[in-house]
């Protein structure tokens, strides 16, 4: 079962879904992370936002501060896999 079911997509739900989606993958473009991620929680019985798209946009601005994603080109982002996301979070709490 959907552990957002009947919630609002909002970015630490988009967050989530994003790298569920596409960890590890290169040369994704901004539109598909958008469509994928509000489809795969309207799917679940999440709710939408009234501004989906937004809500991805906080989402990738957060795990790109993180280091966990990029765009080098505009519209096209590229994420860790699971394992570099894992240890990128270790070194962070290894500063701290």
């Amino acid at each position: 079962m959907y552990k957002y079911k009947d919630e609002i997509l909002d970015k630490s739900i988009a967050a989530e879904l994003i790298i569920e989606l596409f960890q590890g993958n290169q040369k994704v473009r901004r539109g598909t992370i958008g469509d994928r991620v509000e489809q795969t929680h309207i799917d679940g019985g999440g709710l939408p936002h009234n501004n989906s798209q937004w809500a991805v946009t906080l989402a990738l601005d957060g795990l790109k501060a993180l280091r966990l994603a990029n765009n080098p080109v505009r519209g096209e982002w590229s994420f860790l896999s699971i394992d570099d996301m894992i240890a990128r979070f270790e070194s962070l709490l290894d500063t701290n």
